[in-house]
């Protein structure tokens, strides 16, 4: 005999039992069927597009029995002839919105039922930029050691033209802020950087920022906590500079007891080990 505890829809399947003796052996299996009110999820609370584009809606579905899913937009059923509604792999819903317009952009609910509950999950369609990601590193520095290069990536399909960039050291309350102007590099793809100056060596920093086009503005990036090395780099070649300076003291006297030996006079080495210790 097998007990669950505490059973949810993972534990529905087949079970197989096996039981064998001096005799011979016997198998039989169970189907165990769980029954469950709907359960979703979303593959994006918001989803940015542009007047004239196509957008699609995703709610992921599980129930037992099997949910009937409808879909609102602001309170009302949606039209079927402006919109497509599409189950894939039983349950996976997409409301396909064909070219976008206006009075599309808005909050959409994903509604699911069956004989044990109700479910329901909402989504954003909006003309607004993409949720900036932040693609630098967790460390590093500029061009000098109080400097950091910041670097970000968004969606926009109508012209951005400005992102918002608010930066602070960690355990602070006051954020530094600054606007920056937008330029896409490919169709609708946005990809910045800018350098952030006058930076407090061997400190961690946090970092966000937003853009903005006609719409309005985008969710700002998640958090993105930074190390600025400045000094950290500098003491590390400080340390290494006089261990350089003994490697070069002892490749000169090997040189120097090379020639003796040969009965040549020695050149000092200054520059490179590949240099010729001595004079012909």
């Amino acid at each position: 005999m097998i007990t669950f505890e505490t059973v949810s829809r993972h534990h529905a399947g087949i079970y197989e039992c096996f039981a064998e003796n001096e005799i011979g052996s016997a198998r039989t299996a169970i189907n165990l069927q769980i029954l469950y009110p709907p359960e979703i999820e979303t593959e994006a609370e918001t989803v940015s597009t542009g007047q004239g584009f196509n957008a699609d809606l995703v709610c992921l579905v599980h129930a037992e029995p099997k949910a009937t899913v409808v879909w609102y937009k602001e309170g009302r059923k949606v039209d079927s002839d402006k919109h497509e509604a599409v189950e894939r792999m039983s349950h996976k819903y997409i409301l396909h919105v064909k070219g976008v317009t206006e009075m599309d952009f808005g909050d959409y609910q994903c509604v699911a039922n069956n004989s044990l509950g109700r479910n329901n999950k909402n989504i954003f369609l909006s003309g607004t930029p993409s949720q900036p990601v932040i693609q630098s590193g967790k460390s590093g520095h500029g061009k000098d050691p109080h400097s950091y290069n910041l670097v970000w990536e968004f969606q926009s399909h109508s012209p951005a033209d400005t992102c918002k960039l608010r930066y602070k050291k960690v355990g602070d309350d006051d954020w530094m802020e600054m606007e920056l102007t937008s330029e896409g590099n490919s169709p609708h793809i946005y990809t910045a950087s800018h350098t952030l100056q006058e930076l407090t060596p061997s400190t961690d920093y946090v970092a966000t920022l937003a853009a903005h086009n006609s719409h309005g503005w985008s969710k700002p990036a998640q958090n993105h906590e930074f190390h600025v090395n400045g000094n950290d780099i500098q003491s590390q070649e400080a340390d290494t500079e006089p261990g350089a300076k003994a490697v070069e003291s002892i490749v000169n006297k090997l040189f120097f007891v090379h020639c003796l030996k040969l009965e040549l006079p020695a050149l000092r080495h200054t520059t490179s080990f590949m240099q010729t210790p001595c004079a012909l």
